[in-house]
């Protein structure tokens, strides 16, 4: 945002203030974070709560005030930033690629400060294990089973400091990639029992994802990618499976059939029977 931008949201913003203040008698006051792309409105989000704190006017905008860190002008704050959101993701390739730039880059102009160089590869090391453990990815927590990195990074050799911090970073991604993928198949195949057992019942998309207590649209995505079919898919062909297993097992009437499996209007299930299998209930039956 310019200066002219910012001056005149400042001011635009005033008036919304006294017209607030007008019409409910209490006291206002409204803090401005920076603009970032839309993945980092959280950043935003924190910068406009420090306004607030750190501001004492009615209107604090975070470029007035010292609430954001700043970067000599050369630092690669782009590759910082890919590393770590990339492991966050769980993207074990792209956050090797960012990681190695990171590191060339600290070989090719910081070369004059090694220990800085060692520092900030342990840094980014513990950060990026502490987002991982975070996550569950690294499994129990022991308070010493980072004993030795202070040695590696004091008596590496560059090239090796260098394999070590892309390797250890790397892993870090492997491990919430893995933690998010065995999460996934554990729901759907929570879900998947549950269905189960309850697939002659008139059950929704949202019965499901309530019990396996995730919301109904990140259900639906996950169920479609593990399984790779939608719920409702899922769930008609189970119907089916089961509806066939009756026509060939008994003489049980075919509406009582239908409901056994879920359907309590026959007609209904004799159309969807018939759009699936290419048959009616009676003909499958009879053949």
């Amino acid at each position: 945002m310019s200066y002219k931008e910012r001056t005149h949201l400042v001011a635009h913003l005033q008036d919304v203030i006294r017209q607030l203040e007008q019409k409910t008698e209490a006291a206002f006051r409204i803090g401005i974070g920076m603009v970032h792309p839309c993945w980092e409105i959280a950043v935003s989000n924190h910068e406009a709560l420090e306004s607030l704190n750190t501001g004492t006017e009615a209107i604090s905008h975070a470029n007035d005030l010292p609430v954001a860190c700043e970067y000599e002008p050369d630092y690669p704050l782009d590759t910082e930033k890919a590393i770590f959101e990339n492991l966050k993701r769980g993207d074990a390739e792209a956050t090797r690629q960012a990681a190695d730039h990171f590191f060339n880059w600290m070989e090719n102009t910081q070369l004059k400060h090694p220990a800085s160089i060692r520092i900030k590869a342990l840094e980014f090391v513990l950060w990026a294990e502490h987002l991982a453990y975070e996550d569950g990815g690294m499994g129990l927590y022991r308070f010493t089973d980072r004993q030795n990195y202070l040695e590696v990074v004091n008596h590496s050799s560059l090239d090796e400091l260098h394999r070590w911090f892309v390797r250890l970073i790397t892993e870090a991604a492997c491990r919430i990639a893995t933690k998010s993928s065995k999460r996934s198949i554990s729901i759907i195949d929570q879900a998947k029992l549950w269905i189960e057992q309850q697939y002659m019942h008139d059950i929704s998309l949202d019965d499901v994802s309530r019990k396996v207590n995730i919301s109904p649209y990140y259900f639906s995505k996950l169920f479609r990618q593990e399984a790779g079919v939608t719920f409702i898919e899922y769930l008609t062909d189970l119907r089916m499976n089961k509806a066939r297993q009756l026509l060939e097992s008994g003489t049980l009437p075919i509406r009582d059939i239908g409901a056994a499996v879920g359907y309590q209007d026959p007609n209904y299930f004799s159309r969807t029977f018939k759009r699936l299998t290419g048959m009616t209930p009676s003909d499958y039956r009879a053949q």
